[in-house]
């Protein structure tokens, strides 16, 4: 049989047994939430250091950007700032990681190109347009300016690579399309001079050749060295200017 002086004895024990692990659940929970401020700091510091570089980084490039153009941007598309510093970000993120995907970096490419391409070429050419006849098209050509004309369609960097190759080589041409490069020819001949140039024309065949306008972009499959060779002809260039300069430069 128990006695009492035992169960007080063991009640004492127990008590004292509980007070240490409460004691011990106290420190471990002080510990914890200790260690926890202490690793919020540390990502709080960091997350400030990487803003701070990175604001500091955009600003470089911005500037960069920007001395680079120079007055030439003010011929260039809305948001063309935006779209290059987009891609540069990209491309600098390529860097670390190649096996990306690069299509965000052609995207970027193509918004202004073909912003340009309607400012430029196509939105003044369709106004005039507007209220002329136009009859039959027989040319797939013709019919893509005819609904460029009626239907606000866009005119696509292929098309007007395919446009320019006409004008390059010389050959016939198809009664709408003589239409509008007869307007660009009295309108904006010295565009027009720039873009059938060999200094343009060139490295625009070099990029029609890698597809990324077309098949790469369809399919969603852009590599690292597809966009390194689109980012030499568009900003790029080292020994003349870029693709994306020439054509702002008039």
């Amino acid at each position: 049989m128990i006695k009492k002086d035992d169960l007080i004895q063991e009640n004492i024990e127990l008590k004292a047994r509980l007070d240490l692990a409460e004691k011990w659940m106290r420190r471990e929970v002080a510990n914890s939430i200790d260690r926890i401020d202490r690793e919020k700091f540390t990502r709080s510091t960091r997350k400030s250091l990487t803003n701070m570089f990175e604001s500091e980084w955009l600003d470089i490039l911005t500037k960069r950007i920007l001395a680079q153009f120079d007055d030439s941007l003010s011929n260039a598309p809305k948001y063309t700032i935006e779209r290059l510093i987009d891609a540069e970000i990209y491309w600098q993120t390529l860097q670390r990681y190649p096996q990306m995907d690069a299509l965000p970096i052609m995207l970027a490419y193509q918004k202004i190109l073909d912003a340009w391409i309607e400012e430029r070429l196509i939105a003044p050419y369709r106004t005039k347009m507007q209220h002329i006849k136009i009859g039959h098209a027989i040319h797939s050509t013709d019919a893509d300016i005819t609904n460029i004309i009626q239907k606000w369609y866009t005119l696509s960097i292929g098309r007007l690579y395919q446009l320019l190759s006409l004008i390059c080589d010389g050959v016939d041409i198809s009664p709408m399309t003589e239409s509008l490069i007869a307007y660009w020819q009295k309108e904006i001949p010295n565009t027009l001079a720039v873009l059938i140039s060999d200094e343009c024309f060139v490295p625009f065949s070099d990029l029609i050749e890698l597809e990324v306008f077309s098949r790469k972009r369809h399919e969603g499959k852009v590599n690292y060295s597809d966009a390194e060779k689109i980012r030499a002809v568009m900003v790029d260039a080292t020994s003349t200017k870029s693709f994306l300069e020439m054509i702002f430069s008039v």
